[in-house]
């Protein structure tokens, strides 16, 4: 019995190691081996069992299961719709893999028996449901009542049946649902009615009644159709700018009955402006949307389901601790390596909407242009004339393989915006080269009243480097910075801007190697790992690339190797931080940990995934982490970013800030050598200058109703069902949209300093065509007007001015300048 408990079952089900006291949880409800055991020897009892009977019966029922196997997935498969699905034996191994991984390498070193099962199932539940629309409440609590007992037995001994037995009962329901919605869109709406509806359904409970579960389902297509019909309008009003809503046609939606199909069957699809056909075709479009959904549920991966149901457990850790498949851990592969051929984005899955959470630089949808962070892919299209493929509901892998294509192919994909509008984007695939997305920089002149400041501005993207540090032939951003400042101080420019706004991150070495070319020497980081060793990285390299004046722009999107540069020159006092109020606050290291290596010598099976583990910690040399709470700014600016993008602090179960001894350090040695150290006075002044900027200058009142138009979109709770409504919201986007172009390209015009683009010498010369990258524009071909850029260049200017006001001669070559009278 004891063989029989402990082994790993094959077979089928492949349901790993069953631990007596789980044993019992592991039947379906109508499984004709838990009848048995269930009436002839009481296991449904066992909590009131004495102790010794809970480990004999459990013990029994693992064998019973054992041998009875087939005759439980037998019942599953004839009681569920569908493809019924099962974990493999390779699941089995890397779900034990896995658990190993979190328990014993992750910084917090917690067993998974120290979780919280309920907050798991949940999570899951919530995971296969996002909309909390498909189950109700009972049989969410039926769900958590059968396995959260016992789940985290079932997943140390390798065991996925909770997640493969919840999502056969997801799917039953799903397909029930289905069948309604599709005869309730036979059956149509009344758009002319008031009413609303509330999209996010994150933080609410789930339903508790079928009739309250038909009132949201109704609320929820009402929507679809209606954003829809008005994407099908805009997008028919691109191609025929004369075409719009006329007062006629308003009135007859207020009129439009339930007879939607007979009104689609019975319209001209010839009349573009037609609302009538255009909700007609919305119906249609959506009906072919949710029967895709059908279809991916029946054919969903196994994979699929086991990922999901792991990153349930392992954002229990902390954000970024989780379980790669096969094709997951191939995609961070690509992406590491810096090979796709794409459209240059990073995608995540929102609760079952494709957004786009990143526009890597040098790619063709950050080269167009049109495309945000946080828009939304609701559909993709092949070719300038291939059909549209709906995919909302879609898996995200499946979604990437529609985009991912060959060279040089056309790819267009319609979005959603932030700003609630709708789009088609045309974009030809290119190689994401690693040229495209190194440093570069622009030259600024700015005239005060009795000079011209000249300041450079250095962009760098992530701490990129090749993966041998030996490879003198390799591309490394600290170099690339070197070689940049030695062209920006041959067009002898005052000051310099490091702008790391949509820098995340990168190699540890390049972020300590960078750091050291602007300090003389001394600590960069402190490095934490899960076994509580400390160790510590140094800048010993006494030369100085730049010791004139040095601004760090950032932003909330600002992480990781980012804060450490950007905390390090902070503690230094060698530079002043400007931009979001503070920076991601991510201060924690990730490995991936591929699995293959590991059973590789045992099974010579590569097809296993990879476990991606937080082990480390980053702490500034004072000790201080940058975890949840990031570098601060010096000197704030209002930021968009801070509307779209969430920081770590907004994840739950991120893990906490703390400190660790500082290292012991004489700063004030290093300070004495260079005149162009931070001192809280010069910080004030420079910060009341630009206070009285932002609060008098045309630009940031203009960037300000920006910010304020767009945060109340993203924190939007309700949206109308009357298309009228609908309508008219748009036309005031549109027209608040027009509006802030116009006075855009106006400040523009009257307003843009000096600007020359300086670009690495072996980029220049790259003849792939993809290593130059044009400088962003609008359709007059007028440089974007990048308010915070523009305010950091000013408050560069103030500091060239309050040294000049110091007595000292602007020679920031490496021997110091000379002190003379004071120059006004």
């Amino acid at each position: 019995m004891l063989f029989a408990w402990k082994r790993l079952l094959n077979g089928n089900g492949n349901l790993g190691w069953i631990p007596p006291k789980a044993a019992w949880h592991i039947f379906p409800q109508d499984c004709p081996c838990k009848n048995v055991v269930s009436s002839q020897y009481g296991l449904s009892k066992l909590g009131s069992m004495n102790k010794f009977l809970k480990i004999f019966y459990s013990i029994f029922a693992t064998i019973v299961l054992f041998f009875g196997q087939g005759a439980c997935l037998q019942a599953i498969s004839v009681a569920e719709p569908g493809n019924s699905l099962f974990p493999t034996r390779e699941m089995r191994a890397e779900t034990i893999y896995m658990v190993r991984c979190m328990e014993e390498l992750h910084l917090e070193h917690k067993t998974i028996s120290l979780l919280d099962n309920r907050t798991i199932m949940i999570e899951f539940l919530s995971e296969l449901d996002h909309w909390k629309m498909i189950f109700l409440q009972k049989d969410v609590d039926a769900l958590v009542k059968k396995f959260v007992p016992t789940l985290d037995v079932f997943v140390s001994g390798g065991s996925l049946m909770p997640a493969f037995n919840a999502f056969e009962k997801f799917r039953t329901i799903f397909y029930d649902r289905m069948d309604w919605v599709f005869a309730k869109l036979d059956e149509g709406f009344d758009f002319s009615k008031d009413d609303f509806i509330s999209v996010n359904r994150k933080d609410c409970n789930w339903p508790q009644t079928l009739e309250e579960a038909n009132v949201l389902w109704e609320k929820r297509l009402k929507f679809d159709v209606v954003s829809e019909a008005i994407s099908l309008y805009k997008l028919n009003r691109s191609k025929d700018k004369d075409g719009d809503f006329s007062d006629k046609t308003l009135v007859s939606i207020e009129n439009f009955g339930k007879n939607i199909r007979e009104v689609y069957d019975q319209s001209d699809q010839s009349v573009g402006n037609d609302v009538e056909w255009f909700l007609g075709e919305a119906m249609v479009n959506v009906k072919r949307r949710y029967e895709n959904l059908r279809r991916t549920y029946k054919d969903l991966d196994s994979w699929i389901l086991q990922e999901m149901f792991l990153n349930s457990i392992s954002k229990m850790y902390d954000p970024h601790t989780s379980f790669l498949s096969k094709d997951s851990f191939e995609d961070l592969s690509t992406h590491i390596h810096n090979s796709l051929i794409g459209i240059g984005t990073e995608l995540r899955d929102e609760k079952g909407a494709c957004t786009v959470s990143k526009l890597i630089p040098g790619g063709p949808a950050k080269f167009s242009g049109e495309i945000r962070v946080g828009d939304k892919i609701v559909a993709i299209a092949q070719g300038d004339d291939g059909e549209f493929v709906d995919i909302v509901g879609l898996r995200l892998y499946r979604t990437v393989k529609l985009l991912r294509g060959k060279k040089n192919t056309v790819v267009r994909i319609k979005l959603e915006t932030v700003s609630g509008d709708t789009k088609v984007v045309r974009l030809v695939r290119d190689n994401i080269k690693l040229n495209a997305t190194r440093a570069k920089a622009r030259y600024f002149e700015l005239k005060r009243e009795c000079n011209v400041a000249k300041i450079g501005v250095i962009e760098l993207p992530s701490f990129y480097g090749d993966a041998n540090p030996n490879n003198e032939q390799g591309v490394y951003a600290d170099r690339d910075i070197e070689t940049l400042l030695e062209m920006l101080k041959n067009k002898g420019i005052d000051g310099l801007i490091l702008d790391l706004r949509q820098n995340g991150g990168g190699l540890l070495n390049q972020a300590v190697s960078i750091a050291g070319l602007f300090i003389k020497t001394g600590p960069v980081v402190q490095v934490k790992d899960s076994f509580g060793r400390i160790e510590q990285f140094y800048d010993e390299n006494e030369d100085i690339a730049w010791e004139g004046p040095l601004i760090v722009l950032s932003s909330s999107m600002s992480a990781s190797a980012s804060e450490i540069l950007i905390g390090a020159l902070h503690d230094h006092r060698r530079a002043i931080i400007v931009g979001a109020e503070a920076t991601y606050g991510k201060g924690s290291v990730q490995v991936a940990l591929d699995m293959n290596t590991f059973f590789n010598s045992l099974s010579g099976n590569k097809d296993l995934g990879a476990a991606y583990i937080t082990v480390q910690k980053w702490y500034l040399p004072t000790g201080i982490s940058t975890q949840l709470k990031g570098v601060p700014a010096d000197i704030k600016l209002p930021s968009l970013d801070e509307c779209f993008h969430k920081r770590e602090a907004d994840y739950p179960w991120a893990l906490n800030c703390d400190t660790i001894p500082p290292i012991e350090f004489d700063y004030d040695s290093d300070l004495e050598s260079n005149r162009c150290y931070v001192t809280d006075d010069l910080i004030s002044k420079l910060c009341e200058k630009s206070k009285v900027r932002q609060n008098s200058l045309e630009e940031f009142a203009l960037w300000n109703k920006r910010i304020k138009h767009y945060d109340g979109i993203v924190n939007r709770k309700e949206f109308a069902l009357k298309i009228a409504t609908r309508i008219e919201e748009n036309k005031l986007e549109d027209a608040f949209n027009n509006e802030m172009n116009k006075e855009i390209k106006t400040l523009a015009k009257l307003k843009n300093y000096y600007c020359e683009d300086i670009i690495l010498p072996d980029v220049v010369h790259d003849d792939s065509g993809n290593g130059e990258e044009k400088p962003e524009e609008d359709i007059d071909g007028i440089m974007m007007f990048d308010t915070n850029l523009r305010e950091c260049v000013r408050i560069t200017a103030d500091w060239i001015e309050n040294l000049q006001a110091k007595c000292v001669i602007l020679d920031f070559s490496p021997q110091r300048s000379l002190e003379i009278q004071t120059l006004k």
